[in-house]
């Protein structure tokens, strides 16, 4: 269970993708509001979540609905993947070696590791920083791209459609069909639903594909050509904009800001890029060299690819400094198209000295992510437990009480149980979940208001009703933040209780027990 482990063991963007999930299956179809901003959009693409709440509505648990999509997916991106190289290079060598390499694409930083391994292997390996190649302590920021797709799951739906398009941008710039540039213009949009961040970088890689193509004079285009093209992107762009602002309204150009150099703060831009890609920064700029008479089309895709690295280390495209790394895994995956199409070409040549130093990059452009790789496996093989069957069992019983369209207000924590399985909204989540993805200006006010609420005092009554919360949950989270749960006691009937967790019904209601209303003996 290379996704969750068996008991679940994980990190905060997995508690994240179980909250979407759950509530999903328990919404019963695309819901209206967000799961941790109530009131709000969806937010962001969760269609991966959408598809693991499928099966766990059918009967399958939690890790089992995480772990046979994210199986089915990968594996399909992986065959697809294969496919579109076969098309583009005619060289089954070639597009298992791209395939290989996307699964261990990586920097230099695994052989800094290699020393720490020792005696205790498999120990070592679980216990190793955030990542071999997520290591900011020591500049490397490169997370390898197969395992960016396991955990960040919008890739799964967003990879193989990224490569999909790929190959019809192939067949359009080829043959010039309106009907192929038709269907890019409809997968493109369909890729925003699916990752934001992969359309984004299709949108820098198409257009530049057909520039470079038409600037060498490899393909000419008709001014007709030309101008269905540039529609066919205004559409792609317009759309894909549409959806993202559909489901996220924060989202938009302002959350764009000039980043020169991305994180390569604390030393020199080339030796970041040397630490956390290594041999792909020369090899890279050598294939589209090479192939410049022997495939063109080829070389010129793997020059396309190079845009939205540019641009990455040009812009910030999110809140999160971090969240770049989505905007560079495209370039990353016609990387190693055209690296791994260059050394299979280079094992094809008789001469043995050209044979040698194909096999000896192979060891270089893989350690880090191949390490990265068993990094993941060894994890979840003992995996951390975030959850229990107790808290399963607290997530059903409130699913049983409380209608679907219930807000909940409970401590902003990210692993919160009755946060994470009860399937309804919550007034205000963790946080890191909400700057991140551009809710700013949407949450803040929600949290001092929680803070207040938690008090118990006659301001609490009047934030519930303005806020139109529910049901309020109090349990070792929001005692240990201060809850004053003797207030909520007095003044709202408890509708649950249940392993240490009380929750409060507090719609219309607000009167200490001592004020209610006493009537009339024999009045009902």
């Amino acid at each position: 269970n290379v996704v969750t482990g068996l008991g679940l063991g994980g990190w905060g963007d997995l508690l994240f993708h179980i909250r979407a999930a759950v509530f999903f299956a328990e919404q019963g179809g695309w819901p209206n509001q967000s799961f941790f901003l109530a009131g709000q959009p969806v937010g962001y693409a969760f269609l991966a979540d959408f598809i693991s709440g499928l099966f766990w509505r059918l009967g399958f648990s939690i890790g089992n609905s995480f772990t046979i999509p994210t199986i089915l997916l990968a594996a399909f991106f992986l065959l697809a993947f294969e496919w579109v190289v076969i098309r583009l290079t005619k060289s089954v060598r070639a597009a298992i070696l791209s395939v290989v390499l996307f699964m261990g694409f990586g920097g230099l930083s695994g052989w800094s590791i290699l020393p720490e391994l020792s005696p205790d292997t498999w120990a070592k390996l679980r216990t190793l920083p955030h990542g071999i190649t997520v290591w900011r302590e020591q500049n490397y920021a490169v997370l390898n791209p197969f395992v960016m797709m396991l955990h960040q799951r919008s890739f799964l739906l967003g990879f193989p459609l990224f490569v999909v398009l790929l190959f019809l941008s192939w067949k359009f710039l080829e043959e010039k069909s309106l009907k192929v540039l038709g269907a890019i213009t409809f997968a493109a949009i369909l890729l925003a639903f699916f990752h934001p961040f992969t359309w984004l970088a299709f949108l820098m890689v198409f257009p530049a594909w057909m520039f470079w193509l038409t600037v060498f004079r490899v393909r000419s285009f008709s001014r007709r050509e030309l101008l269905m093209t540039c529609a066919a992107l205004a559409l792609m762009a317009l759309g894909g904009f549409l959806v993202v602002k559909g489901l996220q309204p924060s989202a938009g150009a302002s959350s764009i800001t000039l980043k020169i150099g991305w994180l390569a703060t604390d030393i020199s831009w080339i030796q970041f890029w040397i630490k956390n890609i290594g041999l792909y920064l020369v090899l890279g700029p050598l294939t589209v060299i090479y192939f410049w008479q022997r495939n063109r089309m080829l070389a010129l895709l793997v020059l396309a690819g190079f845009t939205p690295f540019v641009a990455a280390n040009l812009f910030q495209f999110a809140p999160w400094d971090w969240d770049n790394t989505k905007v560079f895994a495209p370039s990353w995956l016609i990387l190693t198209i055209g690296v791994g199409s260059l050394i299979s070409s280079w094992w094809e040549q008789d001469h043995p000295g050209v044979k040698m130093l194909a096999l000896a990059c192979l060891p270089i452009l893989m350690l880090s992510g191949a390490l990265e790789v068993a990094r993941v496996i060894a994890y979840r093989s003992e995996p951390m437990v975030i959850t229990s069957v107790a808290d399963l069992s607290l997530g059903e019983a409130v699913r049983a009480r409380l209608g679907k369209s219930a807000v909940l207000l409970t401590e902003p924590e990210a692993s919160h149980p009755v946060f994470m399985y009860s399937g309804r909204p919550s007034f205000v989540a963790y946080e890191g979940w909400l700057w991140s993805q551009a809710w700013k200006g949407k949450y803040e006010q929600r949290l001092l208001d929680a803070k207040s609420i938690y008090q118990g005092n006659d301001a609490s009554r009047e934030l519930i009703k303005k806020n139109q919360i529910d049901y309020v949950v109090i349990g070792p989270p929001e005692v240990k933040a201060g809850a004053n749960k003797q207030w909520f006691d007095s003044n709202y009937p408890a509708v649950l209780t249940q392993q240490d967790y009380t929750l409060f019904d507090v719609r219309g209601r607000g009167q200490t027990t001592q004020a209610k209303e006493v009537k009339p003996e024999g009045e009902l």
